[in-house]
């Protein structure tokens, strides 16, 4: 009993470790800087909302497909860069784009959840709250 209370312990110290880290070698924002948005606030463009991508037959922009993973990984509470091979339907990190992704148990805005800093502007912002609370974020970045 007391072996298992140990690695409890272990296991909950890791999950705050990793979820405090500095992904990328320290370009994670979070903390005061407003949970990741801080001077990369994601506005809108012809770029990131006009339908130019085909998936699964249908015309999708930049934020759809944000929007497809972040829902992917809040049904599945799974926060992975992998969600396309996972969940069937969702697409896959779109060419020429990086990926931020993030997730927050105690967040209430979104723009409180950090995501890696995986570029200079963001191209898509989306997020998702889980059954259990959690809220998904997904940044595509250029």
């Amino acid at each position: 009993m007391k072996r298992c209370l140990q690695l409890m312990l272990v296991v909950g110290l890791m999950a705050v470790c990793v979820q405090n880290a500095d992904a990328f070698g320290g370009r994670r924002r979070g903390g005061s800087s407003g949970g990741g948005s801080a001077g990369y606030e994601y506005v809108p463009t012809e770029e990131s909302t006009a339908k130019v991508w085909t998936w699964l037959g249908k015309k999708v922009s930049l934020q759809d497909m944000a929007q497809m993973r972040a829902d992917a990984m809040a049904k599945t509470g799974n926060l992975d860069h992998g969600i396309a091979g996972q969940v069937k339907g969702v697409p896959s990190i779109p060419a020429g784009f990086g990926e931020g992704i993030g997730m927050a148990s105690s967040a209430n805005d979104p723009k409180q959840v950090s995501t890696c800093v995986a570029g200079s502007r963001v191209m898509a912002d989306a997020s998702c709250r889980s059954k259990l609370g959690a809220i998904f974020r997904v940044r595509f970045w250029r």
